[in-house]
């Protein structure tokens, strides 16, 4: 995977937005650093927290932005847990108990597109590290290891089914035979202190505050065990729904080059000295090519994308919460206001993740057509039920070029819209 500071610093911006974890606060007070002092990636406990990235190794590693996401989420997790400030030596058996934890935990709340990093950087392990390596959708049960070490399977299974702790992973690791060769975890945990009056410790607190997952983080808001990774099945479910339910809204929300737009910055080379770059000037003393300079520019990029419509019929009262809260993390790329409709359109805003708008009863896509012929925007999404009244072709017809889709609740109907040939993509169904 090519990556380059800024596209890596821009994964580290929607990893805020998207904030599976509630890792907010922490990223928000975060300087990015990118260095090969690390092998991997580390976070600095000090009063200026830092954000130590090897580039180098990500690169190597990685192979879509869900695998760069994963590494950044496995290092958060340490910290948020408490490892990084409850164990002042991380020996390797411990190591392993740890990061198998935490893969669990990615595994199970955000899905095999951030789990498979893990899955295929520990795919050769034969030995207890093979803990570390999440289950492919296609291996289902069955986990045969190598070595032909029962106790090693099962513990496997029981591990990523969210039924074990990390004092058992522990336990087993201390009976088997350390791993031939040299050993490379994703994340470095040594050299770091814990201090707190810094400014990382009220960061933590207020992600554990954010973070009410039951049986990952016991307790709720207090500080969870470090240990502790036994899943609540019906929290992680409702976990994986938001994840997969944000990935449908924002694969619908395309950038709109007529939004607004915000500046950021843009590094380019050119074979021209720039006193930017010093180890530009280096290499023109020995290498017999021009070396290309590294030069500082800015670019702008759209923030604003789609109209997004949203059914405030009674009949959505409840997914809409959980959807209104999804909407927010991506209202960068939405066109502001936010708008409602039941048989008129009408401007809704989110304050506090809570929609604030008028509604008049009954549920008509022909005003949102209606709109959206008025307002001609690039695109819309449209949240509803599908219990909607008969689409007026014309109206649809008039629309033109705005590409439209509606997201349905997989209680709704879709009946009306294969109808009216409008294209939908259906959610699963919410977890009770």
């Amino acid at each position: 995977m090519r990556l380059t500071e800024e596209y890596s610093r821009r994964l580290v911006v929607e990893l805020i937005e998207e904030n599976p974890f509630a890792v907010r606060p922490v990223l928000q007070i975060l300087e990015t650093r990118f260095t090969d002092t690390v092998p991997t990636l580390a976070v600095s406990l000090q009063e200026r927290p830092v954000l130590l990235v090897n580039l180098a190794f990500l690169a190597r590693h990685c192979r879509t932005d869900e695998h760069v996401k994963a590494c950044l989420l496995h290092e958060f997790l340490h910290v948020l847990l408490g490892h990084t400030r409850r164990f002042k030596e991380i020996g390797f058996n411990l190591n392993v108990a740890l990061d198998a934890v935490i893969n669990a935990i990615i595994h199970r709340t955000a899905g095999t597109a951030y789990s498979d990093f893990f899955t295929r950087y520990y795919g050769q392990r034969r030995d207890v590290m093979a803990l570390l390596r999440p289950p492919r959708p296609t291996s289902g049960r069955g986990f045969r290891n190598p070595g032909g070490s029962e106790a090693l399977g099962r513990a496997w299974q029981d591990l990523y089914e969210g039924k074990l702790v990390a004092d058992d992973i522990l336990d087993l690791a201390k009976t088997m035979p350390p791993p031939d060769g040299d050993v490379v975890f994703v994340g470095n945990h040594e050299g770091l202190r814990w201090d707190d009056e810094s400014p990382m410790a009220g960061a933590i607190q207020e992600s554990l505050r954010q973070i009410r997952v039951p049986g990952i983080w016991p307790g709720g808001a207090g500080r969870p065990s470090a240990f502790d990774c036994r899943a609540d099945h019906r929290a992680v479910a409702l976990e994986r729904w938001k994840s997969r339910t944000f990935a449908v809204l924002k694969r619908h929300l395309v950038p709109d080059r007529r939004g607004l737009a915000e500046a950021s910055d843009r590094p380019y080379r050119l074979p021209i000295p720039s006193p930017r770059d010093r180890r530009g000037f280096l290499r023109a003393l020995w290498s017999p090519i021009v070396p290309e300079f590294e030069w500082a520019g800015s670019t702008t990029r759209p923030i604003g994308a789609a109209n997004v419509y949203l059914d405030v019929s009674g009949s959505m009262n409840h997914e809409m919460p959980l959807i209104i809260e999804l909407l927010f993390q991506l209202r960068r790329a939405i066109r502001t206001p936010f708008w409602a409709f039941s048989n008129e359109v009408a401007p809704a805003t989110i304050r506090d993740s809570r929609l604030e708008t008028t509604t008049t009863g009954g549920t008509s896509m022909n005003c949102v057509l209606r709109h959206l012929e008025r307002t001609r925007p690039p695109s819309a999404v449209v949240v509803t039920d599908g219990y909607i009244e008969p689409v007026d072709q014309q109206c649809l017809h008039r629309v033109g070029k705005t590409r439209l889709v509606a997201v349905v609740t997989r209680k709704g109907s879709t009946a009306e819209l294969e109808r009216a040939s409008i294209p939908f993509v259906q959610l699963e169904e919410l977890p009770r």
